[in-house]
């Protein structure tokens, strides 16, 4: 009988000489093209043995770099809040797809059963959307995408469980495969992402890009990898770590002076005795703890010599004034610059002494343009990968296929709304009616108006 390890050995070259396999036929066809159809160069992307060589900093390479910026997104209190204010906005949006314009019977049938589809889900779609929205920190995300058969919500096993039972193919799950379980990158021979290998605790898996979702920030060289959000913010939380560092150390060791322990010269000499090296110890360990606490202070043995000159003391040395780096000022700095560098300053308003309304209402307006390029990013894989997919599966052929779109994300001033309103009706150019006060009522989140009785207006 064969041993595991073996066949998990042959099932790796066999699934290796299919990959070879196929890249040669692809040559081949590749190779009977017009020239004009056929693809000669290759992207440029840096990559050697699976793994993305990108990185300028060698630290932020591979897993390396995904354990830092783990660390930053759960340790770095500015970070936690950029991020914690990113999944906020666009976990509260309101996903669906959305028929076209003018769409015929064929289209809107698409729109119900993908809108079916995403609901019929074993798990939620904010679950889904917070795995996603990883590649805030990592730079991607990946999820294999896992399909099941409608029989009826009777059915025990997974790959059938539905709240419908028309037999059709629905997504089982979006099912995320985590970024630090990544072994390598699966390209072909123009270096187009093919798939992804990871290693778990389970063995070594290979998912098809065919039947998964890469989500990525940005698509330079179209590296799977993309970059991370957090990637400028690295330097400022390098150098604000160790600030913090410091600034903790001279808190824990806070006196009034820096301690220095004098000790008889013998103790430092070469032909010291055992006991004169013991306590030469126990000084250096005495300095070394000395700060203020509950229990501070020192015990010390009365040593003088033979002119009654004492030979064993602590002082205190300070730096007769105030320090001239004041910390918390650059510690300040820093986490300016790292929400600068996420367009998330205005997480800094209130924090600052100076600044205008107009100006903090300009920084929250380009915080939301971000998360709707965000937020737009996530719809399109969608559009062109899971959508598209999911219907040819089920023999659905509409002429254009639904959009997936999310809420309004624009943030209202309306204190300035409401000026300008009254500006546009007093000129003539707006008149209120039913659909106007729809939107209004909307707009501030009051109740709908009773449609039996008469509309008063704006």
């Amino acid at each position: 009988m064969a041993k595991k390890s073996d066949i998990a050995k042959s099932s790796e070259l066999d699934a290796t000489s299919v990959t070879s396999t196929e890249a040669a036929a692809q040559e081949v066809v590749d190779a009977e093209k017009p020239a004009g159809l056929q693809e000669f160069g290759a992207s440029g992307l840096q990559i050697s043995g699976g793994t993305v060589m990108e990185e300028l900093l060698p630290e932020l390479t591979g897993y390396r770099g995904q354990r830092i910026f783990k660390q930053m997104s759960e340790n770095d209190g500015m970070v936690g809040a950029f991020l914690f204010a990113l999944n906020q906005m666009i976990g509260k949006l309101e996903w669906k797809f959305e028929a076209p314009q003018d769409a015929d019977d064929e289209e809107l049938a698409a729109t119900d059963f993908l809108n079916e589809c995403l609901e019929d889900m074993s798990q939620p779609w904010d679950q889904v959307l917070e795995e996603i929205l990883t590649f805030a920190v990592y730079g991607w995300s990946y999820f294999e995408v896992v399909y099941k058969i409608r029989r009826g919500t009777k059915q025990k096993d997974g790959s059938y469980k539905s709240k419908f039972d028309d037999g059709r193919i629905g997504w089982r799950k979006f099912a995320h495969r985590g970024q630090q379980s990544l072994l390598r990158w699966q390209l072909d021979q123009h270096e187009n992402v093919t798939g992804m290998v990871q290693q778990t605790n389970l063995g070594t898996f290979e998912i098809p890009l065919k039947k998964a979702l890469l989500f990525r920030i940005t698509q330079n060289k179209n590296n799977p990898e993309g970059r991370s959000l957090l990637r400028t913010a690295y330097r400022p939380w390098f150098f604000k770590t160790r600030i913090e560092e410091y600034e903790a150390i001279g808190i824990e060791r806070e006196l009034a002076g820096y301690p220095v322990v004098t000790t008889p010269a013998q103790w430092h000499s070469a032909d010291a005795t055992a006991d004169q090296k013991k306590s030469l110890q126990t000084a250096i360990t005495l300095a070394k703890s000395l700060r203020r606490g509950e229990s501070e202070g020192a015990v010390i043995p009365a040593l003088y010599d033979q002119d009654k000159n004492k030979t064993f003391s602590i002082d205190l040395i300070t730096s007769g004034g105030a320090r001239q780096i004041n910390l918390g000022e650059a510690v300040t700095r820093k986490n300016a610059e790292i929400a600068m560098s996420v367009l998330a300053d205005f997480l800094m308003l209130g924090h600052e002494e100076n600044g205008s309304r107009s100006l903090g209402v300009t920084k929250i307006d380009l915080w939301t343009l971000s998360v709707s390029a965000i937020a737009k990013s996530i719809s399109t894989v969608f559009d062109r990968f899971a959508s598209p997919q999911l219907l040819e599966f089920n023999g659905m052929t509409p002429r254009r296929t639904p959009k997936f779109v999310f809420g309004e994300i624009n943030r209202v001033d309306l204190g300035a709304l409401g000026p300008f309103l009254k500006i546009l009706t007093d000129a003539g150019m707006l008149t209120p009616d039913d659909n106007l006060e729809d939107w209004g009522r909307d707009l501030i989140k009051a109740p709908k108006r009773n449609s039996d009785s008469e509309t008063p207006g704006l």
